[in-house]
């Protein structure tokens, strides 16, 4: 199923990632005028309903946490058949990507991203 450029308020910019379970996107919440990241869920790649409703459910849970060091779930939901959550947008790269392009961590980035994780 293609992604559309908007589901419900979200208006989708660009692609960030994608993996197994979705593709990410920076996108723009039209109604609160802030930027997101919008995980759209690759529904039919799941191929399980359930799994699908245990993963929005365990994000939902996860929707609790909320700490500067965490890129916290906001909300849930579906519009035309798409399944989405929205996150909190954090500008950067991610750890991995960092790792990918740049091989590992010397001692000292190691032991500040180690606690910046610890914080979360």
């Amino acid at each position: 199923m293609a992604i559309p450029e908007q589901l419900s308020q979200y208006r989708l910019e660009t692609q960030l990632n994608s993996d197994r379970y979705g593709e990410m996107f920076r996108a723009v919440d039209t109604v609160r005028r802030r930027t997101v990241t919008l995980r759209v869920l690759k529904v039919d790649e799941v191929g399980d309903a359930a799994a699908v409703e245990r993963f929005v459910q365990q994000a939902l849970r996860a929707a609790d946490l909320v700490h500067p060091r965490l890129a916290w779930v906001w909300e849930a939901g579906e519009d035309e058949g798409q399944r989405y959550l929205v996150e909190r947008f954090v500008n950067g790269p991610s750890l991995a990507r960092r790792l990918a392009e740049s091989g590992p961590l010397g001692w000292e980035e190691a032991q500040i991203a180690i606690a910046q994780i610890a914080q979360g």
